[in-house]
């Protein structure tokens, strides 16, 4: 069945000289995998250029529900995101997100609203001409929304720990459950940031680095998937 999807690109697997397997996440299917055929060839209608990760496109394809894989057709990018590719620190977080999203997100669950929430900030991302340093932060704790599992923003001086099994502050710590003082409070203060100004955070390299590997347990336990990235040492290092 030919059907027309818009897309983001989660990964992308080599699987011939001339062929490409795409893992996508759509708005109409959710996650789904395609394949796509003469990559390489001179008459080529998609290069590989298409696929690389968080590009984000239309596209037509031919769909079945009992097959793993579907095939890509025609394939129409809606921004090219030049900025982003560009820019060496801007691709870096691009990377390390694409990783999060891949292992995130599920096969054949349709989310909407995910969807346009990861598209919007993937577009936001391109346009700002802001630091991008702290962004990854605040998008992977503001997709918490859509995951259910986003914390309650309780902190004062009374509850300063943020219980990380609860998804919320409370008063007491608990080693292994709880975080410390400081980065509990860091947390709160990125909940608490207004449209979309991810840079008005003023954080050291240490701190960044601290907060996803926070970020990244929190995620591993409310999903229960082990989220261990490739690019995280590199994305420290852009950083340092």
């Amino acid at each position: 069945m030919l059907k027309k999807i818009e897309g983001i690109v989660l990964r992308t697997i080599k699987y011939s000289d001339n062929s490409l397997i795409i893992q996508l996440f759509t708005r109409e299917h959710g996650r789904i995998s395609c394949i796509a055929k003469g990559v390489h060839n001179k008459k080529t209608k998609f290069a590989p250029s298409f696929f690389q990760p968080l590009t984000i496109f239309n596209a037509e394809i031919i769909f079945n529900n009992k097959k793993d894989i579907s095939i890509i057709k025609e394939v129409n990018i809606e921004n090219s995101l030049d900025k982003i590719r560009d820019d060496y620190y801007k691709l870096t977080v691009v990377m390390f997100l694409s990783e999060v999203l891949n292992k995130t997100i599920k096969y054949q669950n349709t989310d909407e609203k995910l969807f346009d929430y990861v598209k919007e900030m993937i577009y936001k991302f391109e346009n700002d001409s802001n630091s991008s340093a702290n962004f990854h932060l605040y998008f992977l704790l503001g997709m918490t929304h859509f995951l259910g599992f986003y914390p309650v923003n309780n902190f004062d001086s009374n509850k300063i720990f943020f219980d990380l099994l609860n998804a919320q502050f409370v008063n007491n710590y608990a080693e292994s459950q709880t975080v410390d003082k400081e980065f509990s409070a860091l947390i709160s203060q990125i909940m608490k940031i207004k449209n979309n100004e991810w840079w008005s955070l003023n954080l050291t390299s240490f701190q960044r680095h601290k907060l996803i590997e926070i970020l990244l347990n929190y995620y591993t336990l409310h999903t229960g998937i082990n989220i261990k990235t490739k690019s995280l040492d590199v994305l420290t290092d852009v950083f340092s």
